[in-house]
């Protein structure tokens, strides 16, 4: 009989703390808030880092960049290979053969003494998906400005020119 009353009284509390907990604004409720918040957040702080959504491959992995010049001077950026599972193919969808004419908030390549080589133009080009900027190509001799406005993660998916 003791065991029982006993029993009944570790159920019982047991029950009272589960109620706190589940209650609104109590420990669950505020466990799976945070949770929500991490899996909203977690992307935008990978991109931040140079990294896709999931963190599993920085942006420099993704893609190849090349510097092109005429008469000395940088002239665009040819985008040489891209992995179509990472972040420069998933973010701005970008794909081989694009030529980069515009990067971010450095403006157009050819006005750009910044921009020296090939490695200069990954460490730009990874800067503005780091800061969610744009950039401008040349696909099929169409200009289209990268990601396309209010889907970034798609903008290759169904990509219109830019006038």
């Amino acid at each position: 009989m003791r065991a029982a009353f006993g029993l009944v009284g570790i159920l019982i509390t047991l029950g009272v703390i589960i109620w706190i907990m589940a209650a609104p604004g109590g420990e669950l409720q505020q466990a799976q808030t945070a949770i929500n918040v991490q899996k909203q957040v977690t992307p935008q702080v990978n991109q931040i880092a140079g990294r896709s959504g999931s963190g599993d491959m920085r942006f420099n992995e993704s893609a190849k960049f090349e510097l092109q010049t005429a008469g000395g001077k940088p002239s665009n950026i040819l985008v040489l290979e891209v992995d179509p599972a990472g972040p420069a193919a998933q973010y701005y969808g970008l794909v081989r053969g694009d030529t980069i004419t515009e990067v971010g908030q450095l403006g157009p390549v050819r006005d750009s003494n910044t921009i020296t080589s090939s490695d200069d133009a990954m460490v730009f080009v990874m800067d503005a998906y780091q800061h969610q900027q744009p950039i401008t190509v040349i696909r099929d001799g169409q200009k289209v400005v990268l990601p396309q406005p209010g889907t970034p993660g798609a903008a290759g998916k169904n990509w219109v020119p830019s006038h």
